[in-house]
């Protein structure tokens, strides 16, 4: 972006003793080209020719860029839209159409004073400037246009900038660019971007150094290309080689049903077959369920095991401690049975005794 703005400002300064010195620069994108006219307005600005940033814009581009845009007098705007304006004859009119490039003479709440090529002056509200999308202002630097917009324009000298290499331009862009002049024309490109491109397409780990000629080859081969653009018979042929593809595939598809169908078999297997995958992959995931579950069960297994001998310690332990107890709870039980059955005969004999006494109370 510096060098061209420092070979724009070079070029002027070489032709300052000629008045009919007209220079153009373009760039394959509005952001190329609105970042390149950042850099030459400063130049200009150095040169007297603007004054201090009035305002600072919220702008966008016909494609939706966006982008803060500061705006001094002096300054070289370019539009994007065909634009109206009110004259001081209280006249209106088109001051300019898309891609026109004119000069800020004022600026003020109420709008921007341009200045076209013809040298006609007319104030355009900023509401004819905004967006209806966005509400943006729909402005951009003049000094430098797109390829597309400069390609009606004729210059003493023009520089064709592609601060992004050339592979961003074929070769019918660079006609046009290159086409712009009537003495001279200067190709600006990145020999980074061009040693980066020439990289990427060499296999990995390649040693060979990129050299100067390297990027002129492949500044060449990218300026040479010209993509052919399909024609109305084109898109007919290739409709056409579709349709007979898609009815030969169906043919192709319907083949083995018919032929078996004419062996008196099914005419296709595919129920059983997915009916089949089904089955497997039930049985599949039953599988890998009972797989986890016999983790599990030997996981568990595993951990009573290591519980059994503690287990069976402590149990002996408590036996040893619990013995004497358990002698003399069993001591007593014995004695209580012992006494149970001596009260029980001591109760029988009673009750003998006292039905014999009543046998022979009755006899008397």
């Amino acid at each position: 972006m510096a060098h061209v703005a420092t070979l724009w400002a070079a070029r002027h300064a070489a032709n300052a003793h000629d008045p009919g010195y007209t220079l153009t620069v373009s760039a394959p994108s509005n952001a190329d080209a609105r970042a390149i006219g950042a850099a030459i307005r400063e130049y200009r600005r150095e040169a007297g020719e603007m004054g201090p940033d009035r305002v600072v814009l919220d702008a966008c581009d016909q494609l939706g860029g966006t982008y803060a845009l500061p705006l001094a007098v002096g300054d070289r705007v370019r539009l994007f839209a065909r634009t109206n304006a009110a004259y001081a004859d209280r006249s209106r009119g088109i001051i300019g159409n898309n891609g026109s490039v004119l000069t800020v003479r004022d600026i003020d709440a109420a709008g921007v004073t341009l200045r076209n090529a013809q040298g006609r002056e007319g104030l355009v509200k900023w509401d004819t400037l905004r967006d209806p999308s966005n509400g943006r202002i729909r402005l951009s630097y003049g000094d430098v246009l797109t390829i597309d917009a400069a390609q009606g324009l004729t210059s003493t000298e023009h520089i064709q900038a592609m601060p992004g290499g050339t592979q961003a331009v074929t070769g019918y862009k660079a006609y046009t660019a290159a086409s712009r002049h009537r003495v001279a024309s200067y190709i600006v490109t990145s020999d980074g971007a061009e040693r980066r491109e020439i990289a990427a397409r060499r296999p990995l780990g390649d040693p060979r150094p990129i050299r100067e000629a390297d990027v002129w080859a492949n500044m060449a081969r990218n300026l040479a290309r010209q993509p052919e653009m399909p024609a109305a018979l084109d898109l007919l042929a290739r409709a056409h080689r579709l349709h007979r593809g898609a009815a030969r595939a169906l043919q192709a598809g319907l083949h083995p049903a018919e032929q078996r169908a004419a062996e008196g078999l099914e005419r296709t297997t595919l129920t059983h077959t997915w009916q089949r995958r089904r089955v497997v992959e039930h049985l599949a995931g039953m599988t890998e369920r009972l797989g986890s579950l016999v983790h599990e069960q030997g996981a568990v297994l595993e951990a009573l095991g290591r519980f059994v001998p503690a287990v069976r310690e402590v149990a002996s332990r408590a036996l040893v401690v619990m013995q004497p107890v358990l002698q003399h709870v069993i001591g007593q039980m014995h004695e209580k049975r012992r006494q149970h059955a001596v009260e029980q005969q001591h109760d029988e004999r009673e009750e003998h005794t006292h039905r014999l006494s009543r046998g022979l109370g009755l006899g008397m």
